[in-house]
C-alpha cells in the first residue's frame, strides 16, 4: 500500500492536534498566495507534513523526497526496530565501543551536551527508566520505588562515553539505554531543512512532526510575523492557549496529554524525570523555540521537568531561544521566558 498522500492545497487553517496553524482573520492577497501544498505521511508513529506556498515547482516531489530521508531516519533511531542502528548500540556498547555513523554520532554528542546544560531534564539514556514505566511498548504500570532508585543510579549521559576520532559511543555503566523519542523528530526535521536548501534550494516552508515538533523556513509574504502556529490547550478541547510565529527557527511541545494512565486515582504521564524517576509534574504544556528542531525538541522535555526557574537560567544570555510554561494550576498565568514572537 502507498503510504503517500498529496493532500489538496488548503488555506493557511491547518489543523493537526497541538500544533495548528491559525488565521483569524480575512486577509487581503490573491488565492494563490493564501493556498498551501500539504504532503504528509506517517512515520515515527506519527503523522509527518511537509507544506509549501502553492507556487512551489515540483512541490510534490521534493516532499516526497524529505518524506523518504524520514523513513530512512526512523530505520535508524528508532529503538522498536532489533535491526535498526539505535537497538544494535543498546545490545553491543554495554560491552564495547561502537562505531556510529557521523550524523547520529552528532546528534548524540548534541543531546549529550543538552542533557549537562539542563541538569538532565532531558537525557537519552533513560531508555530503561521509559520501560520500567511501560511507557515503550507496554503494559503502563507504577513501578515500585525499590525498582526506581535502583535504576535511577546506573544511567546517566556523562557515563555515555563518545570517542570523535572514532566516532564510536561506549555505555559507561549497564544501566544505560538510549531512547531518542525526545528528540529523534526535531533532528529529522533538521535533517529535512538540509535537504530542502542544500539540494533543493527551497526557502519557503513548513515541516512538522506529530504534536511536539515544528520546523519553518521563511514564511509566505503575506506572513511577514511568520508562520502562525496555534497551541492548544492540553486537555481542554478547541481551545488554544496562545498562537506563537515561527521564521527560520523551529518550536518543541511537550505534554502529557495522550501518553498517560491512571492508577489509584492518580494520572501519571509519559515525560520522565531522569533524576526522580518518577513523571514530571506542575506543568500542563511546555513550548520551546529554537533556532533548530534539534535544541527546541530536547528544550521543550527539560523545562517540562524542571520548570520556569532552570528555563530563565538558560534563556538569560541566549537571545533566539524562547519558552512558554502553562503551569497545570489554572490559577497560575502561562509564563513567556526568552525570546519568541507570540500573541494571547
Amino acid at each position: 500500500m502507498d503510504r503517500r498522500s498529496l493532500l489538496s492545497p488548503a488555506s493557511l487553517l491547518h489543523k493537526a492536534g497541538l500544533i495548528t496553524s491559525v488565521i483569524t482573520s480575512p486577509l487581503e492577497i490573491t488565492p494563490s498566495e493564501l493556498s498551501l501544498v500539504h504532503i504528509e505521511r506517517r512515520a515515527m508513529a506519527t503523522k509527518f507534513e511537509v507544506i509549501f506556498p502553492f507556487s512551489t515547482a515540483d512541490a510534490v516531489f521534493i516532499a516526497e523526497e524529505c518524506l523518504d530521508l524520514i523513513d530512512q531516519l526512523e530505520n535508524q533511531m528508532t529503538a522498536y526496530k532489533e535491526r535498526s542502528e539505535i537497538s544494535q548500540i543498546n545490545v553491543n556498547a554495554r560491552h564495547r565501543p561502537v562505531e556510529v555513523e557521523k550524523a547520529l554520532f552528532n546528534l548524540l554528542t548534541i543531546a549529550k551536551k543538552l542533557s549537562g546544560e539542563t541538569a538532565r531534564g532531558f537525557d537519552i539514556t533513560s531508555g530503561k527508566l521509559i520501560k520500567l514505566w511501560g511507557f515503550f511498548k507496554g503494559p503502563k504500570r507504577v513501578p515500585s520505588s525499590n525498582d526506581i532508585n535502583e535504576l535511577i543510579t546506573g544511567f546517566d549521559s556523562e557515563n555515555l562515553i563518545l570517542d570523535p576520532n572514532k566516532k564510536s559511543v561506549f555505555f559507561g555503566k549497564p544501566e544505560i539505554e538510549i531512547n531518542l523519542g525526545a528528540i529523534g523528530k526535531g533532528f529529522a526535521l533538521d535533517r529535512v531543512k538540509n535537504l530542502l536548501t542544500q539540494r533543493f534550494g527551497s526557502t519557503t516552508f513548513m515541516i512538522q512532526g506529530g504534536k511536539s515538533s515544528i520546523l519553518c523556513g521563511n514564511s509566505p509574504c503575506n506572513l511577514p510575523k511568520g508562520w502562525p502556529v496555534a497551541i492548544n490547550h492540553p486537555w481542554v478541547k478547541d481551545r488554544n492557549i496562545a498562537t506563537i510565529f515561527l521564521k527560520n527557527n523551529a518550536a518543541g511541545i511537550s505534554a502529557a496529554t495522550y501518553n498517560n494512565f491512571s492508577y489509584k486515582g492518580l494520572r501519571y504521564g509519559h515525560i520522565l524525570n531522569p533524576k526522580t524517576g518518577y513523571p514530571a509534574s506542575g506543568i500542563a504544556t511546555c513550548v520551546a523555540v529554537a533556532q533548530d528542531a534539534t535544541t527546541a525538541d530536547a528544550l521543550s522535555t527539560a523545562f517540562f521537568v524542571h520548570g520556569k526557574e532552570l528555563a530563565t537560567k538558560y534563556c538569560k544570555n541566549l537571545k533566539e531561544t524562547g519558552i512558554l510554561i502553562l503551569p497545570e494550576n489554572d490559577k497560575e498565568d502561562i509564563v513567556i521566558i526568552g525570546n519568541m514572537v507570540v500573541e494571547f
